[in-house]
């Protein structure tokens, strides 16, 4: 796909002005400044096909006009930055995507519910909210089976439109192609009012989606999450943030918890107190235990 959108380069000047080398770098520092996304030279045709949606809509005809605007620190000018995050954030994804991701963490959460443990999960960039709701399904069936536990997740993302959807918990048959029949007669409805499949209210309950950006995270009361699940996040970081990232993200961890990020995302050193695990097929760690753990 990315392919196709470069060999368009032509077709994009149709709709509207070509985003100049230079117009691209201001949007490059208006970005990572303001979000912590780092958008290389090869995403130009992504970014311009975003900004021109919004000039189609908004009266300016220039991309420096958006931006003077975008920069204006007003209410409306607020309101249109949510709308530009969407543009760029949104992502297709869907129920247990990384099934190998997914597995290891099931494996974890059993362990910790024989040690009598309550279970927090963290899903991070959580877009439309199927990677949480896999989650919190992985935690209802590994209560379940244990015949005891109490379990939340928690989700967070910095596109208000992807966290309306998630919060609405619908989705169309392909988002939920991964799933059993068990699993899905356990946990999903048909909803009338929206034609679409929805998750029981009783897990929707037990996921707290909220707004919030990975640059700042510092300022994110959560503390420890027995997993931390981070996929195809991290891609919109340089690597000098993503460094910068990564013990804020451990410091989140509780001692023993469980750290799931993409493939390729992270190649740098981790804290010293996570340890690699042992599985070829995902990329993840474990906070070392520093105490004896304790049923919380």
């Amino acid at each position: 796909m990315l392919a196709a959108v470069m060999d368009s380069r032509s077709d994009l000047n149709m709709f509207g002005p070509e985003l100049s080398e230079q117009e691209f770098m201001a949007w490059q520092l208006l970005l990572e400044e303001r979000l912590g996304m780092a958008l290389p030279e090869f995403r130009r045709p992504f970014l311009q096909m975003a900004l021109q949606r919004r000039l189609r809509v908004l009266p300016f005809e220039q991309y420096w006009q958006y931006r003077d605007f975008l920069n204006s620190s007003t209410a409306v000018s607020q309101i249109e930055w949510l709308e530009l995050v969407d543009q760029l954030t949104i992502q297709e994804t869907h129920f247990f995507r990384d099934p190998d991701a997914f597995a290891q963490v099931e494996q974890h959460l059993n362990g910790l519910l024989a040690m009598g443990r309550q279970l927090s999960l963290w899903s991070l960039g959580c877009s439309t909210g199927e990677e949480a709701y896999s989650l919190a399904i992985l935690a209802s069936e590994a209560c379940r089976q244990a015949s005891d536990g109490r379990f939340a997740v928690y989700a967070n993302d910095i596109s208000s439109q992807a966290l309306a959807k998630a919060r609405l918990g619908c989705f169309s048959d392909s988002k939920l192609a991964n799933l059993s029949q068990d699993l899905f007669g356990q946990y999903f409805e048909y909803s009338q009012q929206h034609s679409l499949w929805q998750v029981k209210s009783d897990i929707r309950e037990r996921c707290c989606f909220f707004r919030g950006n990975l640059q700042e995270l510092h300022q994110h009361p959560l503390q420890n999450m027995d997993v931390i699940f981070c996929q195809n996040v991290l891609i919109y970081f340089s690597q000098a943030q993503k460094k910068a990232l990564m013990p804020i993200i451990c410091d989140r961890l509780a001692p023993g918890g469980l750290l799931i990020l993409g493939p390729g995302e992270y190649v740098g050193q981790m804290p010293k107190e996570m340890h690699r695990v042992a599985n070829a097929r995902v990329l993840a760690w474990q906070k070392i235990e520093t105490t004896a753990a304790q049923p919380r």
